[in-house]
């Protein structure tokens, strides 16, 4: 495979990896080239075998039941897709973090909600502060980086926001990667990781500013998702210490 090949479905990741599949679209084989967030993409819709549904979000976001949410990824999904919702897939934290991405975004007078947004809100939370920290960086660094930096206009309130192809990519890979980590929900650890590894996006050029790539993520986030278990199962149990033999 070329070094300088792109992905088939993307357009702008280098492809890591060759497939042949059988095109339902098309009845025939076909051989696609794919980076490594596409692979996983394909490998959720084709386990799980369904569609994203972003109503419940519908008062924060303007998109609904229609919207293709997993181009280009609709022609290869079977033809009675399943839709589920997106909510039931996500913590009430992540929820939380969602409205407080569309709130940066208001402020920052966008009529969109991105990346750099979504990245502000989740860094509110203790266990990515931890991974951010585990991975060499100070998470008000990046903070100051993103207000200082981000594009802005006069803040504003509207009823409705938009989220960017961009975030909804994010999102998309966000449970793509909680299904390769064996989780059935989206939490603020699986957004950050999915936000280091979207290309050209702010976010991504946020982290790496500070060193924070997708690769150095992976290697911090089982330890600091470890201990952070161990130490809220010792919050929670009347014998701590015991716990430990």
């Amino acid at each position: 495979m070329s070094l300088k090949m792109l992905c088939d479905l993307c357009k702008k990741r280098k492809a890591t990896t060759t497939i042949t599949r059988f095109n339902l679209a098309e009845g025939k084989k076909e051989v696609l080239h794919l980076c490594d967030v596409c692979r996983r993409k394909l490998e959720a819709q084709e386990k799980w075998g369904f569609d994203f549904d972003f109503s419940p979000f519908s008062q924060l976001f303007s998109f609904g039941k229609d919207e293709d949410f997993g181009f280009p990824f609709e022609e290869f999904l079977f033809p009675k897709t399943q839709r589920i919702d997106f909510e039931s897939l996500i913590s009430s934290q992540t929820k939380e973090f969602l409205q407080k991405a569309a709130e940066i975004a208001q402020r920052f007078g966008r009529d969109e909600v991105d990346t750099e947004h979504l990245l502000l809100a989740i860094l509110e939370d203790s266990l990515v502060k931890e991974i951010i920290k585990a991975a060499g960086a100070d998470p008000k660094d990046i903070e100051g980086y993103i207000e200082y930096n981000a594009l802005k206009g006069k803040p504003k309130k509207v009823s409705r926001i938009e989220i960017s192809p961009r975030l909804k990519s994010v999102l998309e890979n966000s449970f793509s990667l909680a299904s390769s980590f064996g989780q059935d929900y989206i939490g603020p650890e699986h957004l950050l990781l999915a936000l280091a590894e979207e290309e050209d996006s702010f976010a991504k050029e946020a982290l790496e500013k500070f060193g924070i790539t997708s690769q150095k993520l992976r290697r911090v986030l089982p330890r600091v998702i470890k201990t952070a278990k161990e130490e809220r199962r010792a919050r929670f149990s009347p014998t701590p210490n015991l716990d430990k033999y």
